[in-house]
């Protein structure tokens, strides 16, 4: 078997597996190898670059818009800081004033699309240079943590004087804090398909996810929860190896977001609002979904057959949806 790759013009290359009869197979078969840039190389054919093409034409990249993106909190110890309804009720009852730093949080695999099944979940919020605080102000939870002291005290950071040990990893600043106070888009880093949730309430999560504040987060998390989202991030995520992808933070901000008008944007906001009110009553949101789905490919001006080279399964009729408007 023979792999060609050759130049064609000055910004595009050709490859082709062969067996047998090269000159005839380089001219009639090719995949053409994108542009390359610094983002990296996107392999496909030719109907798959120009569909997503189409889809960055008149867009902008999440890293261009005002949105601030971090990961979530590292505590380098999950069983100590990482506690119950029961412990945390424990430490409540031996002084009131403990619940001003344990904090509700959430794990990658508590996401869902659009929401999150809360665990019941707590952090012990030991933040950077916070030790004197927690011995002075906070006792009951100075000495829950002294417990694992000779443990906390292992941990790789700790060792290499990065923080006291009994802090959380990473040295969480008050304002890095701050960052999940926002409403936010919270996803897992590792998954099979993209599971962007939306939270208001406050919660913190693990650094199994990222986070996303800033302006117009309904909106975009219609677009990066949509089928369109979906493709156009398996066009350029990285594989695991495992069948999962990784949604890392630099392949994120290279999603392109459709710039669109203030009312327009709020028709997406109301479907996102229902979806977020009937996932707290565990109701059926398939149907708001799927309504997202095509008021996203309407957005991006695709073509009924543009639409079925995403969503092969599409059950709208080609009159349907040329007929549908947002």
């Amino acid at each position: 078997m023979n792999i060609l790759l050759t130049s064609w013009f000055s910004t595009y290359f050709k490859w082709t597996l062969v067996n047998s009869g090269l000159s005839l197979y380089v001219a009639n078969k090719n995949i053409i190898l994108k542009e390359l840039d610094e983002n990296g190389w996107i392999l496909g054919d030719l109907e798959t670059l120009k569909l997503k093409k189409k889809i960055e034409n008149n867009s902008k990249v999440i890293k261009q818009l005002d949105l601030k993106i971090n990961y979530g909190i590292r505590s380098g110890l999950n069983e100590v800081f990482i506690i119950d309804d029961n412990k945390k009720n424990e430490l409540v009852k031996e002084d009131k004033k403990n619940i001003e730093i344990i904090r509700p949080i959430l794990r990658g695999r508590d996401l869902v699309k659009y929401s999150y099944n809360y665990a019941n979940l707590w952090v012990v919020l030991a933040k950077y240079k916070d030790n004197l605080n927690l011995q002075n102000n906070y006792p009951t939870i100075y000495k829950y943590l002294e417990d694992f002291e000779i443990k906390l005290k292992n941990r790789g950071q700790v060792k290499a004087g990065s923080h006291h040990w009994i802090e959380l990893d990473n040295s969480p600043t008050d304002e890095y804090i701050s960052n999940f106070d926002k409403p936010k888009i919270i996803w897992i880093v590792l998954s099979d398909k993209g599971k962007f949730a939306y939270d208001d309430t406050g919660c913190l999560t693990t650094d199994s996810c990222f986070i996303m504040s800033g302006e117009n987060l309904k909106y975009l998390i219609s677009i990066l929860n949509s089928k369109i989202g979906e493709w156009y991030f398996a066009q350029i995520s990285t594989t695991s190896g495992m069948g999962t992808n990784m949604w890392k933070k630099y392949k994120i901000e290279q999603f392109p977001i459709k710039i669109t008008t203030e009312v327009e944007m709020l028709k997406f906001d109301k479907i996102v609002n229902q979806i977020l009110a009937d996932k707290k009553q565990n109701l059926d949101t398939k149907a708001l979904e799927n309504e997202i789905d095509v008021m996203v490919y309407k957005l991006y001006e695709l073509t009924y057959e543009e639409v079925l080279v995403i969503d092969a399964s599409f059950g709208m009729s080609e009159q349907g949806y040329d007929a549908f408007t947002v």
